[in-house]
């Protein structure tokens, strides 16, 4: 088309790529119902990885808010356009991480699920227990 220098109308270039875009929509979409759970999977294997990340950082004893959670995986989910972003619950996703690391435990507090490894448990406590009250009291007046 360039060496004949023609050119399209305004109309008919539009056409040619709503189809074109119609075309890949289709393809993506018969792609994507072949292999749901592959979206699934490579999101909840990148929570497993940030997880183990914060895990591995000295000096620190990562909690876990499930409600936190949840939403990283669900804002993957939606990144890779996966359909199923929206019926994701969040007991399912808290089992699953509790399979997958043995040494993760569910705690609640109140309406909120916190997840911790036990080795961090009992320093977590200790520091928070070692705490002077009475420092506490004079902050927060």
């Amino acid at each position: 088309m360039v060496a004949v220098e023609a050119k399209y109308h305004a109309n008919c270039l539009t056409q040619l790529y709503n189809r074109r875009r119609s075309f890949e929509r289709e393809q993506y979409k018969q792609f994507s119902a072949n292999c749901p759970e592959g979206f699934e999977s490579i999101a909840f294997a990148e929570l497993t990885a940030y997880m183990n990340d914060v895990h591995q950082v000295e000096g620190i004893i990562p909690v876990f808010k499930l409600a936190d959670l949840k939403n990283m995986y669900v804002s993957r989910l939606r990144q890779l356009d996966a359909a199923s972003a929206s019926e994701v619950n969040s007991t399912r996703v808290k089992e699953e991480l509790l399979v997958y690391f043995s040494d993760l435990s569910a705690q609640h507090d109140s309406r909120d699920v916190v997840l911790i490894f036990e080795s961090g448990l009992g320093a977590a406590l200790s520091k928070v227990c070692s705490g002077d009250g009475d420092e506490d009291a004079i902050q927060s007046c």
